[in-house]
């Protein structure tokens, strides 16, 4: 069983992809099982075109010349390239789906792959040209391209590479990995800001949150305390609730804004998201995106090329990417805005002379422009518009190299309002001289954010802060 982190190896070039014997032999079997069934049957992309000419006939002995025309054919894409770990991610997802020994390609196509894997010689690919019909069709086609420099393709080799989910389902592997890591360490900002903004503690309560049954939010809660474990910044329900004899028309508020107290709520939700997106994205890593198959003596036609569920998770994670940037605005609205936070903080978090400087001011309004960007980003694009040529045949598509690429844009547009709340974060706890008094968990965090962000005493330019933060946080183990 291939995981997410595995995937991530591959396409950032940290490991060696290596087949093994018995994977080797059982694709060896599938070929020569797909060409003794060829000598009889009449096999879609072999001996019958493609998509919508199926009916139209092939000599079986121009299968190899066919495979060729084929991913000439495809060879179109448009647009910027993707990014390499991209390519590198796609390439993985393809040779894991062949190695299963249900296309019938042989051995040499696995050790092709391999090689350019290994030897990072893997082509630039155009981000545009799949609507996931029969997969990822073009732009696998741009690897293969390089195949047909090394290897003539056979029987339905071609096809066999080509068709399937690939290259949306390695993007995905990276958009659930990394929003995974963004999501965590925005958890962690949450946390020291919670403490600066002086929350109440019991909102984590785990006989609180053993009512409500989700699992997902009874996990949240118990990693806030875990987080907050030793803190002196924060506020205790049974302090605020006790009665007395002083009559007062004025008291201190018991509960805080729903940023803070429902956290565990927020955050349950695309705790679950994220589970579901990475349960179904491995699912597909492990599955035969391929069609036709070879099932024992037989081959079996179907559409296991569509990526309905691809697509499908990375719309939910979209949804969530929103959802954590809407949580993060609240936080970063709280702490920068001293009508919010109750003025424990100065407006825009300006240090010094505010009749001259204007602190943070620039970067909320960065905020809030890349936070609308990311909006638009959510709104799913999957009607396919019928023709009268292939869309007679291709009249259900998955649109999942689209919603790849958007949640992979969303991803990004994350990390960016990710840096700016840690710049925001890392001011505030210094504003407020509250350093030795975080948990012991996040002065850990604080401390590194210091180390890569100067504290903003007066007016500079910011977007060398934010691509610094950025920087660190392709590689979130530095935190």
């Amino acid at each position: 069983m291939i995981t997410i982190p595995e995937v991530g190896l591959v396409a950032e070039n940290r490991c060696t992809v290596v087949l093994s014997e018995e994977t080797k032999q059982n694709v060896y079997a599938s070929n020569v099982k797909y060409m003794l069934a060829r000598l009889t049957q009449r096999i879609y992309g072999d001996h019958l075109s493609y998509g919508a000419r199926v009916f139209q006939a092939v000599h079986p002995n121009r299968h190899k010349e066919k495979q060729g025309c084929l991913i000439k054919s495809l060879h179109c894409g448009t647009g910027e390239n993707l990014l390499h770990k991209c390519v590198r991610a796609a390439a993985f997802a393809r040779l894991l789906v062949l190695s299963q020994g249900f296309s019938g390609v042989r051995p040499e196509i696995l050790e092709t792959f391999c090689a350019m894997i290994n030897k990072d010689e893997l082509p630039e690919v155009p981000s545009i040209g799949s609507i996931g019909a029969s997969g990822d069709l073009v732009p696998t086609s741009h690897i293969v391209m390089e195949f047909l420099r090394r290897v003539t393709l056979e029987g339905r080799e071609g096809l066999a590479i080509v068709n399937g989910t690939s290259f949306m389902t390695g993007i995905a592997s990276l958009v659930v990995e990394d929003f995974k890591s963004l999501y965590d360490f925005n958890c962690k900002l949450f946390a020291i800001l919670f403490q600066c903004q002086e929350g109440i503690e019991d909102v984590f309560d785990e006989d609180l949150h053993s009512l409500k049954r989700h699992a997902e939010q009874q996990k949240v809660a118990k990693d806030f305390r875990t987080l907050l474990q030793g803190s002196e910044c924060l506020r205790n329900l049974d302090k605020l609730t006790v009665l007395t004899d002083e009559p007062s028309a004025i008291i201190e508020p018991i509960q805080d804004r729903y940023s803070l107290r429902c956290l565990p709520q927020e955050l349950g939700v695309i705790e679950h998201v994220i589970n579901d997106a990475r349960t179904m994205v491995e699912n597909e890593l492990n599955s035969v995106s391929d069609n036709p198959i070879i099932i024992g003596d037989k081959i079996k036609h179907g559409g296991h090329f569509d990526g309905a569920f691809m697509a499908h998770a990375m719309e939910i994670l979209k949804s969530q990417c929103f959802k954590l940037a809407y949580i993060m605005r609240a936080y970063m609205r709280s702490t920068t805005d001293s009508k919010l936070n109750a003025g424990l903080l100065p407006m825009y978090l300006v240090a010094n002379e505010p009749e001259i400087n204007n602190g943070l001011q620039g970067l909320t309004l960065s905020f809030d422009a890349t936070y609308v960007t990311l909006a638009r980003e959510t709104i799913s694009c999957s009607i396919f518009a019928l023709t009268d040529h292939e869309g007679a045949n291709q009249d259900v598509v998955s649109m999942g190299m689209h919603s790849a690429l958007s949640a992979l844009r969303m991803i990004q547009y994350l990390a960016t309002l990710s840096a700016e709340l840690a710049i925001i974060t890392r001011q505030a706890v210094e504003m407020l001289g509250i350093e030795n008094k975080l948990s012991p968990q996040t002065l850990s965090v604080y401390e590194r954010l210091k180390e890569i962000i100067p504290f903003v005493d007066e007016d500079r330019p910011l977007n060398h802060d934010i691509a610094r933060v950025e920087n660190v946080l392709k590689d979130l183990s530095k935190l």
